[in-house]
């Protein structure tokens, strides 16, 4: 299920890019804190718009984010969704600042 592969994925970049426990990076991107440990649990079918909080909290692209995700029946890797949020990500890079 992609709400399990996405949840997985948050919690590696989240222990290796912050190094944060759950309740402190919620924090810190102001989101509660049960909401995103069931985020990282794979229970939450999340809105773009908190994955693009939780992304950038992370220091990372939303293509970034969504790199390496398998989803059955669709394609064999994020390659769909790199297509389509590649060019998001780098409208956001350039305008940033």
């Amino acid at each position: 299920m992609i709400q399990e592969q996405l949840g997985k994925r948050i919690r590696e970049l989240r222990t290796s890019n912050t190094g944060l426990s759950q309740e402190k990076f919620a924090h810190k991107i102001e989101m509660d804190r049960t909401y995103f440990a069931s985020v990282e649990a794979g229970k939450r079918n999340i809105s773009i718009a908190n994955i693009k909080k939780i992304a950038d909290g992370l220091d990372v692209t939303l293509s970034e984010l969504f790199n390496g995700l398998y989803m059955e029946g669709i394609c064999q890797k994020s390659s769909l969704l790199t297509r389509i949020l590649l060019p998001y990500s780098i409208y956001a890079h350039a305008t940033k600042d």
